[in-house]
């Protein structure tokens, strides 16, 4: 499992650690936080507006805050996510109860470094068993389409298994597309 932070071939969907405060202080204390952890900080954003805007080229990644900023509040910048992002919310334990998403990890303050670097490193591995689990899923998915193609070319052109196996593995060698997608163009 990549621990995610320092990975050589460059920042990963799971590396993507964005603080957003309003206040510079906070951010800046944060991200020492989890500096000293070990743990990358990518970004840090002031607002509503600014997380929208930097959010909206990323592919995933775990987004840090407050419970509020000038212009929003944790659930509303949560509902402002596009898929593949968590949240982290410092809050005091008057704050933790107003939130009800339960898609919302919340961290109690105050908060050491350890506490802190603890919960990103739950929201990564969370991230990362998503991912795995999503790619499982998807190559479940396209055994499946394999298997429909090679069973209708056994059907409709008499082949053996083994035959339409190689059929569409040429055809997608042939053409420079995926297995998939022969499969799929074969099956119409």
């Amino acid at each position: 499992m990549p621990h995610g932070y320092n990975n050589q071939r460059g920042v990963s969907r799971l590396d993507y650690i964005i603080t957003v405060f309003t206040k510079d202080e906070l951010s800046q204390k944060v991200k020492r936080m989890l500096t000293s952890s070990g743990i990358r900080v990518y970004m840090t954003c002031r607002s509503r507006a600014e997380v929208i805007r930097s959010v909206s080229e990323l592919d995933g990644g775990i987004l840090i805050t407050g419970f509020k900023l000038a212009d929003a509040t944790a659930d509303m910048i949560y509902d402002d996510l596009p898929e593949g992002f968590s949240m982290l919310v410092l809050a005091t334990v008057a704050q933790s109860n107003i939130i009800t998403n339960s898609n919302i990890f919340v961290q109690k303050l105050p908060v050491t470094a350890v506490e802190l670097a603890s919960s990103v490193n739950i929201l990564l591995k969370n991230r990362y068993n998503d991912i795995k689990k999503q790619k499982a899923e998807r190559k479940s998915a396209e055994k499946k389409i394999i298997e429909s193609a090679k069973l209708l070319l056994m059907e409709r052109n008499l082949m053996t298994e083994d035959r339409a196996h190689r059929f569409i593995q040429k055809k997608s060698m042939d053409t420079g597309m995926t297995m998939v997608d022969t499969a799929k163009m074969i099956l119409g």
